[in-house]
């Protein structure tokens, strides 16, 4: 997937704007995005795959402030937001999120294994089926 900074640039504010790196960014969000999703990205859904490499841009852009969970002044202490640590450019949440659209939004149907009858359960304890019809 190319991405430009004319295709972030709507979503992020003047000062991620601003960032030198943000171009570098691109060049490394860009191939992650197509190694996991290719041909997935049609011209469709490309707009919430340039959304979702903008956020993650913002992010490293205002990392100091974005990822303060409390701060308080006296006797100065921050406590940051544990996703703060991690190096990854999305949140498990927005990858979720991303695999979904990737999938076709298909995520709607779901299996679940449901228990068999008592009968079955308990070593077939059902009326005696040996009788003759």
């Amino acid at each position: 997937m190319d991405l430009t900074v004319d295709d972030v640039k709507p979503f992020l504010t003047a000062k991620q704007q601003a960032d030198a790196r943000v171009s570098s960014w691109l060049t490394a969000l860009g191939p992650l995005l197509g190694a996991r999703y290719g041909d997935r990205i049609t011209d469709k859904v490309r707009p919430i795959f340039v959304n979702a490499a903008a956020d993650a841009i913002g992010r490293r852009v205002d990392k100091g402030s974005a990822m303060v969970d409390q701060q308080s002044v006296g006797p100065a202490a921050v406590r940051w937001n544990s996703r703060s640590a991690l190096g990854a450019w999305f949140l498990p949440e927005e990858l979720a999120q991303l695999d979904e659209v990737a999938r076709g939004g298909s995520s709607g149907a779901r299996t679940h294994r449901m228990a068999a009858p008592y009968g079955q359960r308990f070593g077939n304890l059902s009326p005696d089926v040996t009788e003759e019809f």
